[in-house]
């Protein structure tokens, strides 16, 4: 896994290992969610996070 140094400011570290229907969502994610998605420490609570915005985005 590459080295994180802390800045979250470009995808590489920040979707390092999702599946890619999950790096489809990261890719679209406004400027809020991604702060949000930043704040997460674990990638699997980063999939967790993706998921709950995929399944409310089949809602609408």
């Amino acid at each position: 896994m590459s080295e994180n140094n802390g800045n979250n400011n470009t995808n590489e570290g920040n979707d390092n290992g999702l599946p890619s229907h999950l790096k489809k969502i990261h890719d679209s994610l406004n400027r809020r969610q991604k702060e949000i998605y930043s704040r997460y420490n674990t990638l699997d609570q980063k999939i967790g996070y993706l998921e709950g915005i995929d399944e409310e985005r089949k809602k609408s």
